[in-house]
């Protein structure tokens, strides 16, 4: 079953590309990928990837916000870049421990 949560977040993670409401797209991508450990781990780690390159290179207008500060005419907050990356960093952390957890508990190496 983690390894189908693996490739649905991967699939959410290449949509939230091409959508306008992409951002918060990879918030629920981050959450799923802490439940892709065991069979469906690369697929997780390769989904928080896919969402940081969004956040990073493809998501000009949150960084944009970010340089306006108060004066941002979105009404988003202007830490919201910043927010996302510590979701997919909080995310990843999670993914190892739960892999960490389930390896342990199946005495797989």
């Amino acid at each position: 079953m983690q390894k189908d949560i693996g490739i649905s977040t991967l699939i959410f993670a290449i949509i939230a590309i091409f959508t306008p409401f992409g951002a918060w797209l990879t918030l629920f991508v981050a959450l799923m990928v802490a439940f892709a450990y065991g069979e469906g781990l690369l697929l997780g780690i390769a989904s928080i990837i896919v969402n940081m390159v969004h956040i990073v290179f493809f998501s000009s207008r949150l960084w944009s916000g970010e340089g306006l500060g108060e004066f941002s005419a979105a009404g988003e907050s202007p830490f919201l870049p910043w927010i996302l990356i510590a979701a997919q960093v909080i995310a990843i952390v999670i993914l190892f421990l739960r892999h960490k957890k389930f390896k342990a508990m199946t005495g797989t190496v």
